[in-house]
């Protein structure tokens, strides 16, 4: 594949004491899974073949650095600017490379593979013009993709779908469940998400040494018996360990 014809992927990064404010979580477990998400979100678009750049939009210096260590680019966030801003930096840095379409993709997308970036620019390709990938609620935007000689409104938010429609991206990508489901709050929590955020989240922090078992519940949408989740929340010293 010629350089032009790839796909730079940028993705906005809040500062881990805002990121993920709907997710119902003590705040250490939260900002965990913050990281969690970037860096695999970050990684996945890094192992797209179609890819050839990654920009991460953040004034998070423990973001900054996991960015960095993957590989990708960093660009500072605008000071109190919004998401929308924000990705307009990230954008502007990207068209700085010779490439035919520019992804701008959200970093909350626990289950995301190279595979799905790669069915998303294929179907940008084959139809052309602004396109946008709907969360699985249908009210949300996960991902927008447009021809890097387009620079076409951004319009994340409350009802971005509706509203992206309405200044003409295309719907597509209505398959790929995986680039929809994103993690905004414990509701959005399944046994698969639970498994890819939570359960990769304890084997990192245990390294091999599961931490006991803690006796207070955990959030009901995720399963009285899950115990990654307990781990987790043990682990960070949102759950007293037992005596």
């Amino acid at each position: 594949m010629r350089p032009a014809d790839r796909l730079a992927i940028v993705i906005p990064a809040k500062r881990l004491a805002e990121a993920k404010s709907r997710l119902d979580l003590p705040d250490p477990v939260r900002r965990e899974v913050a990281q969690h998400l970037l860096s695999n979100t970050v990684a996945t678009a890094m192992g797209c073949r179609d890819v050839s750049s990654v920009t991460v939009v953040t004034s998070d210096p423990v973001l900054a650095a996991i960015t960095i260590a993957l590989g990708a680019d960093v660009v500072p966030e605008p000071e109190r600017a919004g998401l929308c801003a924000a990705l307009d930096r990230g954008r502007e840095h990207a068209l700085r490379s010779r490439v035919d379409a520019i992804g701008l993709l959200m970093a909350d997308l626990p289950a995301i593979t190279a595979e799905d970036l790669t069915a998303v620019h294929r179907e940008f390709r084959d139809t052309g013009g602004p396109a946008m990938v709907r969360d699985l609620v249908g009210t949300g935007t996960t991902m927008v993709i447009h021809p890097s000689d387009q620079q076409p409104s951004l319009l994340f938010g409350p009802d971005s779908a509706a509203r992206h429609a309405a200044v003409g991206y295309r719907l597509i990508a209505e398959g790929l469940t995986r680039l929809r489901h994103d993690l905004d709050t414990v509701a959005d929590i399944t046994d698969e998400v639970s498994e890819l955020v939570f359960g990769a989240i304890v084997r990192d922090a245990t390294a091999g040494d599961p931490c006991p078992i803690g006796p207070t519940p955990i959030p009901e949408t995720t399963g009285p018996e899950h115990r990654p989740m307990r781990r987790l929340l043990c682990t960070t010293g949102a759950l007293a360990r037992p005596a």
